[in-house]
């Protein structure tokens, strides 16, 4: 949980199948995990091999978690409310445009 890294790709040479990478530092939140930067000031090599994975962080849920959460009378925010969606009463449409 703690000693991944979410890294840039810098580059990948496919001919000897090294790729560069450029950790970056996150802290953990609902959504994310940590991600550490391990500080690297002299651009030397931190870990000579690595695998790579898909993120299972998910770095766009905090966002819509926020504007659901603070709907500001916004009304697609009021209708998928978590907690008390509120939708507005519809007109059925007539048989002719069914």
């Amino acid at each position: 949980m703690r000693g991944g890294s979410t890294c840039i790709v810098n580059e990948i040479n496919w001919e000897t199948k090294q790729i560069e990478l450029s950790p970056i530092f996150s802290k953990s939140d609902r959504y994310k995990l940590f991600s550490n930067s391990y500080s690297n000031r002299n651009q030397e090599q931190i870990f000579p091999n690595a695998t790579l994975d898909e993120s299972p962080s998910d770095f766009v849920a905090g966002r819509v978690d926020d504007k659901l959460q603070n709907t500001q009378g916004n009304h697609v925010c009021r209708w998928l409310a978590p907690e008390n969606p509120q939708i507005p009463l519809q007109i059925s449409p007539s048989e002719n445009d069914l």
